[in-house]
């Protein structure tokens, strides 16, 4: 296994991992019928706050196994925030072309209606994954300690 693999792609696929089953779960729970009843419970927004609070779990996680694997700052910020990049990805690349393709009036007609989903889906958590990730975006342990040598 090359050092690209086991520095960035590994970590940044972990942490997406955890993100989205993490979302996964909540999405799973709001689905059972006592929340379906209380439509108006507030639970989408107390799922929203838990898993904008996960992110930075997902963040450390994706960083520190990317320092632990000997990545350096740029692979360690790429693992961190890499689950807010794929969401970007969807909403400002995957679904503009789509709706193009199909030709979804709505979407054709109100492009500024992407802005609030890129923000709370993509901005909102990269910011958060990025506090995760800071504490994994110094010197890493293995370079400090081979310069005191």
């Amino acid at each position: 296994m090359n050092h690209r693999t086991k520095s960035l792609w590994l970590p940044a696929l972990a942490s997406f991992g955890c993100a989205s089953l993490f979302l996964l779960g909540l999405t799973e729970i709001s689905r059972q019928p006592k929340f379906l009843v209380q439509l108006n419970s507030g639970f989408g927004r107390s799922a929203y706050v838990a898993w904008m609070v996960a992110q930075l779990l997902f963040g450390a996680i994706g960083a520190f196994l990317s320092r632990r694997a000997g990545g350096n700052r740029r692979e360690r910020f790429v693992a961190g925030i890499f689950p807010a990049m794929v969401m970007f990805a969807l909403l400002a690349v995957w679904i503009p072309i789509s709706a193009v393709v199909e030709r979804n009036a709505f979407v054709l007609n109100h492009p500024n209606a992407l802005l609030l989903p890129i923000f709370l889906w993509a901005v909102a958590p990269a910011i958060m994954l990025l506090l995760g990730a800071v504490p994994f975006l110094g010197k890493s342990n293995d370079s400090g300690s081979a310069q005191m040598c």
